[in-house]
């Protein structure tokens, strides 16, 4: 809980000194503020968000049966072809603390892997809107951590939700 309190207050000291216009001397496109382009700064934290691929998943440790929620983010993302198959993960849950894991990409798998008529499954009205929506937002992963409250490491899976700029 006090990770998140220190989070906000980080944002709330470094925001009001980049929403001010730039210094017209100044001629560094990198460092423009989002007050001189809306609709840039929205397309780079966009894009950061997206590469990032962040989730909130919701953990189940096998060690005890426990289920804990924590927000993760990907380190690495696998590709094959230019289509993701999964990646690597790290998270924190509180107050259990740092996670790690794989997720795998099911519809990216599907795309890389399935035999066409297989494929051609997705394009069906139901089945496809149903995995579309399932393989842009959801995500199930395994995990491995540390509990630092109980001392013990997690070994679990993890499924969530991505958070993505990415509308349908």
């Amino acid at each position: 809980m006090w990770f998140s309190r220190w989070i906000v207050l980080v944002c709330l000291m470094v925001y009001p000194t980049m929403i001010y216009a730039q210094d017209e001397t100044v001629s560094n496109p990198i460092a423009s503020a989002p007050a001189d382009d809306p609709a840039g700064f929205f397309q780079k934290v966009s894009g950061v968000v997206d590469s990032l691929s962040p989730s909130v998943d919701e953990l189940w440790n096998f060690r005890d049966g426990e289920s804990f929620s924590g927000v993760s983010a990907a380190l690495y993302t696998i590709k094959s072809k230019e289509i993701p198959l999964g990646d690597i993960r790290m998270g924190y849950a509180a107050p259990q603390g740092l996670y790690g894991g794989s997720s795998v990409d099911v519809l990216g798998i599907a795309d890389r892997f399935l035999p066409s008529p297989m494929a051609a499954l997705r394009n069906t009205p139901l089945i496809g809107s149903v995995m579309n929506m399932a393989g842009k937002y959801g995500r199930v992963s395994l995990v491995g951590g540390y509990d630092f409250d109980d001392r013990e490491p997690i070994v679990g899976i993890g499924v969530g939700a991505r958070v993505t700029f990415d509308l349908p």
